[in-house]
């Protein structure tokens, strides 16, 4: 593990109680879930762009699972 998650563990360890460290990662969840919206929002922008530019290929179900 990394010095940077070694020491957020620590730290965690240190808090007073039990209920901090729910709090804690209450918080720490949704910043995550917040993240990842933003990471999906950003990837969604630019296949929008990809799109428009024409970079994108159109698929039918033949072209992705062949002739079976």
């Amino acid at each position: 593990m990394s010095k940077t998650l070694d020491f957020f563990i620590d730290e965690f360890d240190k808090l007073n109680n039990v209920e901090e460290q729910e709090t804690l990662l209450d918080i720490l969840k949704r910043k995550l879930v917040e993240n990842r919206r933003r990471q999906m929002k950003k990837e969604a922008d630019q296949s929008t762009k990809d799109y428009h530019a024409g970079k994108c290929k159109s698929w039918n179900a033949k072209d992705i699972f062949g002739d079976k």
